[in-house]
């Protein structure tokens, strides 16, 4: 068999097992809060033509998510496999984007490497099983920098109209895409730097800075002045929380990774596209991103492992030089086996859950919400109102508690919630006037929330209610109340 033959009976290989690990079981995990509130807006999109709430609030955030889960919920009904439809299709074209990206940058057998990574690791696989938008943002920035990287190198226009387009759906995948445009830049003068170096003299081409400043101009009137507001007026340090996200989830990859970078900056300066296309976002998030969520690195995640990939293939050609090729070779195979088993950062048993981190909370909304209709529960106080909304169709009340730190933050009229439009109940005060009603009052409450409430709400609730049920979740609780 030939090379060609061979790598492509590799990539397929990957892909029957991508998407049997990732379509197995798709619709049995329940869904939590974040894929509530996509599937609602998808959901509005499709009845009424705008991602619209309850409340009145206009989910636009997104929108290209929004309105693919609404597609595939249209063809396959509003069920949870049909709204992670489109992420598992993102998750496969990864694989191929990533293995395409590294081969045009690097070598064949670092790119299947590669390829094997993003195929197999948990994260990758628990997250393309998600009714959210980051396994598509991931799919669209390595797109992005890949249709680059192929324009710097041919000066070919079909390369730069596919990035323009590719950056586009980034953006309206996620916001964090508007980071592309930094890479790029910084990308652009490190080779021009390269080239005048070598020349002595520096030659731009006008056509591609036209386009790119029509284009810049056009993200501006999108929302990227938005975005850069945004960074400039918050100022964080999540920068050792992350990395030791990062030494704890990913340990031997992790500093594989680091190795890694050094080593494919100098076998080719122009890998240090991957590089700043790690680092910057690093950086961006854990300096001026409000909210801390593990998550928010998942795009960025699968150059770490192209990065592994290098130090590992360094490492061999070391053995290649001190051993004879067969001791290698076998050597080596032992190495990377155990390397893979030991780290519990692979899935290759397919399963019904995964676990994501523990700022993603995933307990069994379903099985909570089916005792509610079992006890024909009428009056429910909701812990999250936009997962009530999905299993019930609406959400009654909802225990007021701050989640992001800015106040109000999920109230639309200081009255009602944003995400289903349910009445806040915003004090002890107004807690305790509405369990005292005669009818028989119901409350949903999981662990996140329960973190979130004041010790004064938690005293109303253990004195004026009485806990029915629980239902426990690997790392995560539901407990079901009622008065």
């Amino acid at each position: 068999m030939d090379l060609q033959k061979r790598t492509l009976l590799i990539l397929l290989i990957l892909l029957i097992f991508g998407a049997f690990l990732r379509f197995y079981g798709l619709g049995e995990q329940s869904f939590w809060l974040d894929e509530a509130i996509t599937t609602n807006a998808a959901k509005a999109l499709i009845e009424t033509g705008t991602p619209t709430f309850d409340s009145g609030h206009v989910y636009n955030q997104r929108i290209l998510n929004t309105f693919l889960i609404g597609l595939s919920m249209q063809f396959f009904g509003f069920n949870e496999m049909a709204a992670r439809i489109p992420a598992v299709l993102f998750g496969l074209l990864t694989i191929l984007i990533v293995y395409f990206f590294v081969k045009s940058i690097s070598n064949e057998k670092l790119a299947l490497m590669s390829g094997f990574f993003v195929t197999f690791v948990t994260l990758f696989i628990g997250w393309s099983r998600q009714a959210r938008m980051y396994q598509q943002l991931q799919f669209f920035y390595l797109a992005s920098l890949f249709l680059f990287y192929k324009y710097t190198e041919t000066k070919k226009p079909e390369y730069l109209i596919l990035t323009i387009l590719s950056t586009i759906a980034a953006i309206f995948s996620h916001e964090f895409a508007y980071l592309l445009l930094i890479i790029y830049a910084f990308y652009f003068v490190i080779i021009k730097g390269i080239e005048w170096h070598k020349k002595r003299r520096l030659k731009l081409e006008l056509k591609p800075v036209l386009i790119a400043g029509i284009l810049l101009a056009g993200l501006f009137f999108l929302g990227l002045n938005q975005a850069i507001e945004y960074v400039l007026q918050n100022r964080v340090n999540y920068f050792w929380i992350y990395l030791n996200y990062l030494h704890n989830e990913f340990f031997v990859f992790f500093y594989l990774s680091l190795t890694g970078m050094v080593i494919a900056l100098r076998e080719k300066i122009k890998t240090s596209l991957m590089v700043l296309a790690f680092i910057i976002p690093f950086v961006v998030l854990s300096s001026s991103v409000l909210l801390l969520h593990f998550r928010y690195l998942f795009f960025i995640l699968p150059l770490m492992f192209v990065f592994s990939a290098y130090s590992i293939f360094y490492f061999y050609e070391l053995l290649k030089n001190k051993f004879d090729l067969k001791i290698a070779k076998i050597f080596g195979i032992i190495v990377f086996v155990l390397i893979v088993f030991a780290s519990n950062a692979f899935t290759f048993v397919p399963q019904n859950e995964y676990y994501l981190d523990r700022f993603s909370p995933q307990p069994d909304f379903k099985k909570a919400y089916s005792f509610l209709e079992e006890n024909n529960a009428q009056i429910v106080i909701d812990s999250w109102p936009a997962v009530g909304k999905h299993f019930r169709g609406k959400s009654d009340y909802w225990i007021y508690f701050n989640i992001t730190g800015v106040k109000k933050d999920l109230l639309i009229d200081d009255s009602h919630e944003i995400y289903a439009n349910a009445v806040a109940l915003r004090d002890k005060k107004e807690l305790e006037e509405f369990l005292e009603q005669d009818e028989k009052v119901w409350l949903l409450m999981d662990n996140t929330a329960w973190i979130k409430l004041s010790p004064e709400q938690k005293n109303v609730i253990q004195n004026q209610m009485v806990e029915i049920k629980e239902f426990v979740n690997d790392k995560f609780w539901i407990k079901i109340y009622s008065t």
